[in-house]
């Protein structure tokens, strides 16, 4: 993938294993997280390198206190029309 390297970080005498590194923008970082149930929700410095971003976890709706109780509950002793 264009942008990738790997690299490991070495002091001293101790090392780390080999990593990959993915240097992209902003924009591709979209890109990837797309479809992946994670987005880009705060770019630091955007449009200055290097920048750095937070990723977190979509989620798939909102559901107040009062209704996810209800769908715990229905989920628990579904309600029947019989």
């Amino acid at each position: 993938m264009a942008g990738q390297i790997r690299i490991r970080i070495r002091h001293k005498k101790m090392k780390t294993p080999y990593f990959d590194y993915l240097l992209v923008s902003p924009d591709e970082m979209r890109d990837l997280l797309q479809g992946t149930g994670w987005k880009l929700s705060k770019i630091f410095n955007p449009g200055i390198f290097p920048y750095t971003v937070v990723i977190e976890k979509e989620q798939l709706f909102q559901v107040d206190h009062e209704h996810r109780a209800k769908l715990i509950m229905d989920n628990i002793y579904p309600i029947t029309d019989n």
